[in-house]
């Protein structure tokens, strides 16, 4: 009997304390991730993020010349950008880091002479729509 009751007490409290947790949690932001190809040839843009410790990568978006292609949710935090060679994809052009809040980024891919490099640039202009 005195069994039965603990193990309703432990059940009772353990949805008591989800509930809680549930209710007292912050929904997380995110924000739109543009990038913008302004290259001769077609890139592929991998961005990686830090979710609960735990490393995620995005889709890749292959950008071709003169195109734009969009993450619709990055969580908040720091991302990994890897940007590659969309002939060659074993050939990586940029490598690096970004700070990504609430607000929405939008980024031009820029080749970077000499060699087969590139460069990522913030842009002031708002994000286009896809129509």
């Amino acid at each position: 009997m005195n069994r039965r009751r603990r193990d309703f007490g432990m059940v009772v409290l353990g949805g008591m304390a989800f509930l809680t947790l549930g209710l007292c949690s912050l929904p997380a932001e995110a924000a739109k991730l543009a990038f913008r190809n302004d290259g001769p040839t077609p890139v592929i843009v991998q961005g990686t993020c830090l979710v609960r410790g735990v490393a995620i990568r995005g889709k890749p978006l292959l950008i071709n010349a003169g195109q734009t292609a969009s993450w619709d949710k990055m969580p908040a935090g720091t991302a990994s950008i890897v940007v590659q060679d969309g002939l060659l994809p074993a050939r990586t052009l940029y490598q690096g880091s970004i700070v990504v809040a609430t607000d929405d980024l939008y980024y031009a891919v820029l080749p970077d002479p000499p060699g087969p490099k590139a460069k990522i640039k913030v842009l002031d202009t708002a994000i286009p729509t896809s129509r």
